[in-house]
């Protein structure tokens, strides 16, 4: 879904932030996406993730419900991100 990367000369910087539905995480994704950063947003409350990804500023941000405490879930957020 989100790709780091060489593109038309540009590098893409991706980052992903786990609780990223509230408090310091979404601010942190706010941070990062403002950096010119592309954000995978990261949290349990999906429709939180949705509504940060949606506001934040630039481009091709993604929301992801992830469980951080499931190793497979977390494996899957990262290969989700870098297809």
């Amino acid at each position: 879904m989100l790709r780091a990367g060489n593109r038309g000369g540009h590098v893409r910087r991706v980052a992903i932030v786990t609780g990223a539905a509230r408090g310091i995480g979404e601010a942190t994704a706010h941070a990062l996406a403002s950096d010119g950063l592309v954000v995978a947003v990261a949290d349990l409350d999906n429709a939180g993730a949705r509504r940060v990804a949606g506001a934040l500023p630039g481009d091709g941000h993604s929301a992801f419900h992830v469980d951080v405490v499931d190793e497979r879930a977390v494996e899957d957020l990262f290969q989700d991100v870098e297809s």
